[in-house]
């Protein structure tokens, strides 16, 4: 079954889609490549044990694992969309509890439901987060 929008325009729809897997393509390779520079970094500096810096190399990784979460999410997006499923909320309220930082979870939320989210800002470098690497 296909959604409104595709049967209105498919050209229109199609090029969406299109948008969705380079935005998909676009933050997976952001994300490696902060990853890559931490690693990369880190290896330069092995002899540095000061916690500050340790802190920030770590913070590399969290950014690179916060982009490409948002890879899937998009990647996850555009194959809902592709495949007309009828069931929208259902299928992005899961893709959203798939993203492993709970303050984000709790930003893509609020978005979903039209609520304007405030807190103290973005997940913390060196929060809970950080337990999962």
């Amino acid at each position: 079954m296909q959604s409104a929008v595709s049967q209105k325009n498919p050209e229109e729809f199609d090029a969406v889609l299109a948008l969705l897997r380079t935005m998909y393509d676009e933050a997976f390779a952001i994300g490696w490549d902060i990853i890559n520079l931490g690693d990369e970094l880190s290896s330069e500096l092995d002899s540095i044990r000061d916690a500050r810096h340790v802190r920030d190399l770590q913070s590399f990784d969290l950014i690179g694992q916060r982009a490409i979460a948002q890879a899937r999410l998009l990647q996850g997006l555009e194959r809902l969309l592709s495949a007309h499923t009828v069931d929208y909320k259902t299928c992005i309220d899961a893709l959203i509890r798939d993203v492993p930082f709970e303050a984000e979870r709790r930003r893509l939320f609020a978005a979903l439901r039209g609520q304007e989210y405030t807190d103290a800002g973005p997940d913390p470098v060196g929060g809970d987060d950080l337990d999962l690497f």
